[in-house]
C-alpha cells in the first residue's frame, strides 16, 4: 500500500491503526452535503421492492403474496421503485 486518502480525520486515524506507518492524507469530500432531517421511524407494515418489473425477478410472486398479506393486515403498504416511465410501470403492474 503506497497511500490512503481518507475523507475525515476519524477515518485517517482508523487507517493508521490498521496500517501503522502508511501514508494517510485527509481530503475532505468536495461535495457540500446538506444536513439531513431525521425521518420518522418507518411503518413496520410497509414492504419495499426495488428492482426491475420482470418475471425473472419474481414480481408476480411478490404481488400474489402481498395480496395475501393485505387480507390479514389491511393497513399494509407495498412501495415499488423500478426504473423506467411511471406510466409504463403502472401498465405493467396492472398486466401482472
Amino acid at each position: 500500500m503506497q497511500a490512503v486518502i481518507a475523507l475525515t480525520r476519524t477515518w485517517a486515524d482508523a487507517f493508521r491503526a490498521i496500517a501503522p506507518g502508511a501514508a494517510v492524507e485527509v481530503v475532505p469530500n468536495p461535495v457540500d452535503i446538506p444536513v439531513l432531517e431525521p425521518r420518522p421511524e418507518p411503518d413496520p407494515s410497509t414492504v419495499l421492492y426495488l428492482g426491475r418489473l420482470t418475471y425473472e425477478k419474481g414480481i408476480d410472486v411478490l404481488l400474489a403474496g402481498f395480496a395475501q398479506v393485505v387480507q390479514r393486515h389491511p393497513a399494509a403498504t407495498l412501495l415499488i421503485g423500478a426504473p423506467g416511465d411511471p406510466h409504463a410501470i403502472d401498465h405493467e403492474l396492472r398486466r401482472l
